[in-house]
C-alpha cells in the first residue's frame, strides 16, 4: 500500500510509468531510488570482492616443501581452515601474477602469506612440523577481519571457533 502512496504522490512519475513498458518503469524506478540515495547521502556497503586466501610460495626443489605437501598439503582442503582461508600455490621461481605483486620479501620456501583485499595480513616462513604450522595458521586466521573468520553454514561453539563441517 505504501508503494501506491508514493506513486500517487508524484504525478510526473505516474505519467512516465503510464507511457512506458514495465521494464522501462522498473529501470526508471531504480534510477530514481539511486538519485534519492545520493541526494540524502545514503551509501550501500558492498561485500569484499577479494576473499582471504593463503598463498603458498614453494618450489619443486624444496625438500621442506615436499614434507609440508606430504604432512599437511594432502589434508588441508578437507579442513575447516581451508574454508576460511583457501590455499593457493605459487612456485617461487615463476613470474608473480599481478594480483600477488604487492607481496614482497619472499626469500625462503615454504612461505605462506595470508592475504585479503589486496593486502598482506601475515605470514608463516618455513615449516617445522604440522603442529607448529596449525598453531601459526590459527594465529593468522585470528588476524583476519571477523567476517572472514566465519565459515559459511558452519555453527560456532561457545569459544567462537567454528566446528569442522
Amino acid at each position: 500500500m505504501r508503494a501506491v502512496f508514493w506513486y500517487s504522490a508524484v504525478p510526473e512519475l505516474q505519467a512516465r510509468f503510464r507511457d512506458r513498458s514495465l521494464q522501462e518503469g522498473v529501470d526508471l524506478f531504480i534510477r530514481v531510488i539511486a538519485v534519492l540515495a545520493l541526494m540524502f547521502g545514503l551509501s550501500v556497503q558492498m561485500p569484499s570482492v577479494q576473499a582471504a586466501e593463503l598463498v603458498y610460495f614453494g618450489s619443486s626443489a624444496c625438500s621442506v616443501c615436499e614434507m609440508w605437501d606430504e604432512e599437511v598439503g594432502r589434508i588441508y582442503p578437507k579442513t575447516a581452515e581451508s574454508k576460511i582461508i583457501p590455499l593457493r600455490y605459487h612456485d617461487v621461481h615463476d613470474e608473480r601474477p599481478d594480483d600477488l605483486s604487492f607481496i614482497r620479501g619472499v626469500i625462503y620456501t615454504p612461505t605462506f602469506v595470508a592475504v585479503e583485499d589486496g593486502r598482506e595480513v601475515g605470514r608463516i616462513v618455513g615449516y617445522m612440523g604440522d603442529f607448529f604450522f596449525w598453531e601459526q595458521l590459527d594465529g593468522l586466521i585470528k588476524k583476519l577481519p571477523e567476517q572472514s573468520q566465519q565459515i559459511s553454514g558452519c555453527p560456532q561453539n561457545a569459544s567462537g571457533k567454528s566446528k569442522n563441517c
